[in-house]
């Protein structure tokens, strides 16, 4: 927390959520950019909602941010936690945690610094420890209903959304009913007021982005694995996990769970390369850079249990 606070900045970006939530706050003239031109500029109206609320209470944006990014942040650091003792094979539970994922991002100034950035990243950050605790606890109604409103947080998360229903048909052999009722809810009532309010079925961000641009989306992604040390953290993760493979079974070492984790970040993953990325460094790759550290979580406390 005394790290997010220490890096507490404001991305310019910011400003346009600013300018949309003033207008309908404080100018009284509707969710736009400019009074009577209709047309939604921002990427994620459920953080829009969020920084209304605050800004109806008349605090300054600095403030907001500066407050909000350490709630956040804690939010967050509760879900890793949960994951991370989960992850411990059954056999070794209850023995010191180490907590190696959440420590890693702990330690990586991209993750802290998007907590206060004033952009959606604490959002997507909280919402890749919900997905991952909708892995381990399929059947959770809190973590259904919290994954239907993921889509509102960033439109491309509507791609793990779906893939994490079929895998909560299959895991649990019944209908994901309060994740669909949610995202029917949420987004089905948000896409409808756009289509009401802004004449359009998808956000003007979406149109702008809708390209493709491969060779510049590997560029982005290298340029957020490179500076924290990510492909050799999971690399020794992937090492750990395959020398524990010889001692216990895949069940013990929670292997589905961590094979789905992993599907869902590398499938926003996937999506920020088709695209070609982000003008910013690490926003648009937050919410998979976090989830797949998280896939990593218990493998550290097994190996000490077993091997000492």
């Amino acid at each position: 927390v005394g790290l997010v606070l220490r890096y507490a900045w404001l991305m310019d970006d910011a400003y346009v959520y600013f300018r949309y939530v003033d207008n309908l706050v404080v100018g009284d003239a509707g969710l736009v950019w400019n009074p009577g031109e209709y047309v939604e500029g921002f990427s994620s109206p459920l953080w829009a909602l969020v920084l209304a609320a605050l800004r109806g209470m008349r605090l300054d944006y600095w403030t907001v941010v500066r407050a909000a990014g350490p709630l956040f942040f804690a939010a967050f650091w509760w879900l890793a936690v949960i994951v991370n003792r989960e992850l411990v094979s059954d056999r070794e539970k209850g023995r010191p945690s180490y907590d190696l994922p959440l420590v890693y991002l702990s330690v990586c100034y991209g993750v802290l610094c998007y907590f206060t950035s004033g952009l959606e990243s604490p959002l997507a950050l909280v919402m890749a420890g919900v997905y991952a605790c909708a892995v381990l606890w399929p059947g959770s109604v809190v973590f259904q209903v919290l994954l239907g409103l993921s889509p509102l947080v960033r439109p491309e998360l509507s791609v793990p959304l779906l893939l994490a229903l079929i895998y909560i048909r299959l895991s649990t052999k019944r209908l994901p009913v309060a994740a669909v009722v949610s995202a029917l809810l949420a987004v089905g009532g948000y896409v409808t007021f756009r289509i009401w309010y802004y004449a359009d079925l998808f956000p003007n961000t979406f149109h702008l982005k809708d390209e493709t641009w491969i060779a510049q989306g590997f560029r982005y992604l290298w340029d957020t694995l490179a500076p924290y040390w990510t492909l050799p953290f999971l690399g020794a993760l992937g090492t750990l996990y395959i020398a524990l493979r010889r001692q216990l079974s895949p069940r013990a070492l929670h292997r589905n769970a961590r094979v789905v984790m992993l599907v869902l970040a590398l499938s926003v993953a996937a999506y920020v390369v088709k695209i070609g990325g982000a003008p910013i460094h690490f926003k648009d790759l937050a919410f998979p850079f976090a989830l797949a550290a998280l896939a990593g979580g218990g493998l550290l406390e097994t190996a000490t249990a077993r091997w000492t």
